[in-house]
């Protein structure tokens, strides 16, 4: 049995269906902590949830159509109509990147 200060003082959800919390029952082993429940341990979790979390929204179809219908509502060519010498489709002010950003938010897998 482990002693009471040589016990993780991270507090954790008691089983089952109650609201209670109690002390972690594994042994402190950097600050005060268990593995599981330090805090640098943790940030890194979390980073790596984030970032499952961005690459998965990324690939969602809704958030795609979500980012085209807001280039849509930015559409410069109605300001900037393309240069009708110019093969290239940019706008006559040169300025304009709306096309190449349109076609990165269609052309993503």
């Amino acid at each position: 049995m482990i002693k009471p200060l040589e016990r993780c003082k991270e507090q954790v959800h008691n089983e089952g269906r109650s609201v209670g919390f109690h002390r972690c029952t594994r042994k402190a082993v950097r600050d005060g902590f268990c593995n599981q429940h330090h805090p640098d341990t943790v940030a890194e979790r979390q980073e790596a949830a984030m970032a499952r979390y961005r690459e998965a929204r990324e690939k969602d179809p809704a958030v795609r159509l979500e980012k085209l219908t807001q280039l849509l509502n930015e559409c410069p060519l109605v300001l900037h109509p393309p240069n009708p010498n110019d093969e290239s489709g940019e706008c006559i002010c040169g300025q304009c990147d709306w096309l190449r950003r349109v076609n990165a938010v269609l052309n993503k897998p």
